[in-house]
């Protein structure tokens, strides 16, 4: 990654991977599905860390 997270926030990111895939699998067939990773946090905004990068991505139902 490009962003000076500490190993927790690494740990959190991978977490947070798994449960929007699993999320994104279970509810393929829904109109939509959102999922937001975000990597790392904003500082002084939350006040956890450096950086936050917040992806969103709309999946339809009719793509898959």
């Amino acid at each position: 990654m490009f962003f000076d997270t500490p190993a927790k926030g690494v740990v959190d990111v991978a977490v947070t991977l798994a449960a929007a895939y699993l999320f994104d699998a279970y509810f393929a067939q829904t109109m939509f599905g959102v999922i937001v990773v975000v990597l790392g946090s904003a500082n002084g905004l939350f006040g956890l860390g450096s950086a936050v990068l917040v992806v969103a991505v709309v999946v339809s139902s009719e793509m898959q």
